[in-house]
């Protein structure tokens, strides 16, 4: 496991919407051990508890409402500069059945989606670091060429937002996944580059090497020196 980098008050983490991408199992959550407990809320969404140690804030809010409320709190607090959404795929979810139980036919995928667009703004105009894990689908695409082809994408329900991708919403987006090691075991990383197949991508200015090993904490410092 690498060593944290420490973080200073004069390099904080950029305030923008980061989504960290990939299947279960992939070290997304596992990804956020070395976060600094004392300034950093998690919403814990997919309620199965964080998989390391913590004595982080860890919110369950029961409904949209209440995640809006949780969220505004931690926005104005001071104290707080980074939140994480665990995961935006277990919030969607609430969002699509509040809908269900609240609307009938079109209407249905008109607040879902325009929930969304909601989400999204509140995330990217908040003037915190926020960072969402998602899970990812495959699916079929078809190139300029004409040619079919796999591309791994934020899984959504929906077509308005399968097609725009909630991945045009980030600055960043960063996959998750891992790979034997030479000893046999398995290293677990961070693509912040796409390879053809995945939507990662990275601005050129905060200079990430791609991968990077997977420890949010050790890659949002890196960014912020490059700030």
């Amino acid at each position: 496991m690498s060593t944290p980098v420490p973080t200073t008050e004069t390099k904080p983490y950029p305030a923008t919407l980061i989504a960290v991408v990939g299947p279960s199992g992939a070290g997304k959550s596992t990804s956020l051990r070395n976060l600094p407990q004392n300034s950093t809320v998690i919403f814990d969404m997919e309620r199965k508890g964080m998989p390391f140690k913590t004595t982080a804030s860890l919110l369950r809010p029961d409904n949209i409402r209440f995640f809006k409320s949780d969220f505004a709190t931690a926005v104005k607090d001071p104290a707080i500069k980074l939140i994480v959404i665990d995961s935006i795929t277990a919030l969607i979810d609430m969002l699509q059945t509040e809908c269900e139980a609240s609307y009938k036919g079109f209407d249905i995928w008109k607040y879902y989606n325009d929930g969304i667009g909601e989400l999204c703004r509140l995330f990217k105009t908040s003037g915190k670091c926020v960072v969402v894990t998602a899970l990812d689908e495959i699916v079929m695409m078809t190139g300029l060429d004409g040619n079919n082809t796999t591309q791994r994408r934020i899984f959504v329900q929906g077509k308005e937002w399968a097609n725009k991708g909630i991945e045009s919403e980030c600055l960043a987006v960063w996959y998750a996944f891992g790979k034997k090691s030479a000893s046999g075991g398995i290293e677990y990383k961070f693509a912040t580059q796409t390879d053809g197949m995945t939507k990662a991508k990275t601005p050129i200015f905060w200079n990430l090497p791609n991968p990077v090993d997977n420890d949010l904490k050790n890659v949002l410092d890196l960014v912020a020196k490059n700030l």
